[in-house]
């Protein structure tokens, strides 16, 4: 499931977009195993703090963003990416690609 959101900007004249994707599993256990949770949080953890740092430092300095979050009582890995349009095609193709 996914959103795309669009809010013209009229001030600036910036063209911004937010993507936020939710992937869903019942394989992850998270709202019935504190174990369970505690390792996706790790592993989130691990991703972006080290397997995606130099991407998304990369994205910071180009005011591009992402954040992955865990929804536990929907089962979810929530992914959300925030940036200019034009760039953020290849932006969200790097970091599904440093994570598959």
């Amino acid at each position: 499931m996914s959103d795309i959101w669009f809010k013209p900007d009229h001030k600036f004249l910036v063209p911004k977009v937010v993507i936020r994707c939710d992937i869903f599993s019942i394989d992850w256990g998270l709202p019935h195993s504190a174990e369970a949770y505690d390792l996706a949080k790790i592993w989130i953890r691990l991703l972006t703090d080290h397997h995606l740092k130099e991407t998304m430092y990369l994205a910071e300095m180009a005011a591009m963003g992402f954040v992955m979050d865990i929804r536990p009582f929907v089962n979810a890995v929530t992914m959300s990416f925030t940036g200019y349009h034009h760039k953020m095609p290849e932006f969200v193709n790097s970091i599904i690609t440093k994570i598959t």
